[in-house]
């Protein structure tokens, strides 16, 4: 009976890597519709700082005004973000928000 129980543990704990992977990939997805549209309005330090977090998976942004755009976007869209101690420095993360 045990060898029963064995593949289901294993054939739903592949299932649920499948919905993280499907989640981190929708999301890749939005981001590049932001990144597109960002070029499309001319916000070229947006846009730049969109493909950065593609790029490398995380970006730090600071104070600026283009930083504060990116960050309402990836809000939005539902990207991780942390703040950090004194709260002047926000990272957001190209995984999805628990």
């Amino acid at each position: 009976m045990t060898t029963g129980t064995k593949p289901e543990i294993r054939q739903n704990a592949h299932t649920k890597g499948d919905q993280i992977m499907s989640a981190v990939n929708t999301l890749k997805a939005k981001v590049m519709n932001a990144y597109s549209e960002s070029v499309r309005e001319g916000n070229m330090s947006t846009a730049h700082g969109l493909l950065t977090l593609l790029r490398l998976g995380k970006i730090s942004l600071g104070l600026s005004d283009a930083a504060y755009k990116i960050e309402c976007m990836l809000e939005a869209i539902g990207c991780k973000i942390t703040y950090s101690r004194y709260n002047c420095i926000a990272t957001a993360y190209l995984t999805p928000e628990v």
